[in-house]
């Protein structure tokens, strides 16, 4: 009863930690997909000046997992499909390229949208793309860069522009998050789970499973040989009847004298009275009945 006991506890542990990773390996495989990424648009913001500045806007990259496991992503998107132009720069540098420009800083980003403060200026900046103090930079009608390390320190700002320079800048913020590993561990995570349920099932099986009654054991001896009389095929002699003819007499009817009684008079000799005087032989042949006469 104890072992079974010890199967069926050792079967709950397998199937609670098969039942884990497979829970892991959808969720990641629901949420990255086989790309490996998750994107999430944060908000969107405009501007009436040439560019849109960063201020007091600090993402610190995630934690050291996400950052071994992936890396963050920050990029812009043009509602009205219009080449965009994305960058990260020292603020100084970002400073004396707008210097007399018109542009807009952007204090908090959020769903509802994203407030900004004005700066005023007259004078048409060169195109972005021109400059050569950009540490990151993309363009596009999505703009999307990776989340350096530069942007967690003091002294560098993030900017969008119209790809030409011109004012009037409409934007949408997307975040990101993109990894090559997340996909690999979500197949590992299913497959290894699907592999613990297989022990687990076995070892509810034995714990659970009646006991067999072990069949009793008789002992048999061991047969004896036994002598045989082996008859083998003789020749005998049987003596052949062959059919032989037989003289039978023939029995014929004949005429047969069979004599004829007919009825005569018997007579009867007449005993005289007893006496007791002795008779003599002459008197017994005196009184012997005389022969009958034959029948002719």
């Amino acid at each position: 009863m104890f072992r079974r006991v010890l199967w069926v506890v050792g079967g709950l542990i397998l199937a609670a930690l098969a039942a884990s990773l497979l829970t892991v390996g959808l969720l990641l495989q629901g949420t990255f997909g086989s790309s490996g990424s998750v994107i999430t648009e944060s908000g969107s913001v405009t501007g009436e000046g040439a560019a849109l500045l960063s201020e007091g806007i600090s993402i610190n990259g995630g934690s050291q997992l996400q950052r071994t496991l992936g890396r963050l992503t920050f990029g812009v998107r043009s509602p009205e499909g219009k080449a965009l132009f994305l960058g990260l720069a020292p603020s100084e540098s970002l400073f004396s390229y707008l210097d007399g420009t018109p542009y807009d800083i952007v204090t908090k980003i959020g769903p509802d949208g994203a407030p900004t403060r004005p700066v005023p200026g007259s004078r048409t900046p060169a195109p972005p793309s021109t400059q050569t103090f950009w540490v990151r930079q993309a363009s596009g009608t999505t703009a999307q860069i990776d989340w350096p390390e530069e942007a967690r320190a003091k002294g560098y700002r993030f900017v969008v522009m119209n790809a030409d320079g011109s004012p009037s800048v409409d934007a949408v913020i997307v975040l990101g998050f993109v990894s090559d590993t997340v996909y690999p561990l979500s197949l590992g995570a299913s497959l290894a789970g699907v592999l613990l349920l297989i022990p687990a099932i076995w070892m509810f099986y034995r714990g659970f499973r009646r006991a067999r009654v072990a069949p009793a054991v008789v002992a048999i001896p061991d047969p004896q040989p036994i002598a045989v009389p082996v008859v083998t095929a003789t020749e005998v002699a049987v003596p052949v009847v062959t059919a032989t003819e037989v003289a039978v007499p023939v029995v014929t009817a004949t005429e047969v004298a069979v004599p004829v009684v007919t009825e005569t008079a018997l007579v009867m000799p007449v005993l005289p009275p007893p006496t007791t005087e002795p008779i003599t032989g002459e008197q017994v042949a005196a009184q012997a009945p005389t022969e009958p006469p034959s029948a002719g």
